[in-house]
């Protein structure tokens, strides 16, 4: 069981430093709404209406680039999810393997014994 904790927590810090190094993590900072998209009333003349317009499109491509920058935090994310299932399943594989020449091992042993023992004429 120890062991099984111990191969969690090496796969999760392998997750995690493969997320810091990767560059995931990095901040995506949420553009705020321009102050004149929320104001009351009309606008006062054509160059406040343009002036407001155009801080509309560069807050829509703000938040565009904003979006991009979390789908990049969610796709290394999942990518090292991935890899650190694979690196759990190699360990499991591996461990499997060693449980199972273990038990072998020990029945090749008890075999031997047991024929050993069977020859074995001085019993006490």
């Amino acid at each position: 069981m120890k062991s099984k904790i111990a191969a969690s927590a090496f796969l999760m810090t392998l997750a995690i430093s493969s997320l810091a190094s990767s560059g995931a993590w990095a901040y995506c900072s949420e553009p705020r709404a321009p102050s004149c998209a929320d104001g009351y009333g009309s606008f006062q003349d054509e160059w406040e209406f343009n002036s407001c317009k155009s801080d509309m499109e560069t807050y829509k491509s703000e938040i565009e680039d904003f979006i991009s920058c979390k789908q990049r935090e969610v796709d290394e994310a999942n990518e090292a999810a991935r890899k650190a299932a694979e690196e759990a399943e190699d360990v499991a594989r591996r461990a499997r393997n060693a449980v199972e020449q273990a038990t072998s091992d020990y029945n090749d042993a008890v075999r031997d014994f047991n024929t050993r023992a069977s020859n074995y004429t001085d019993h006490p």
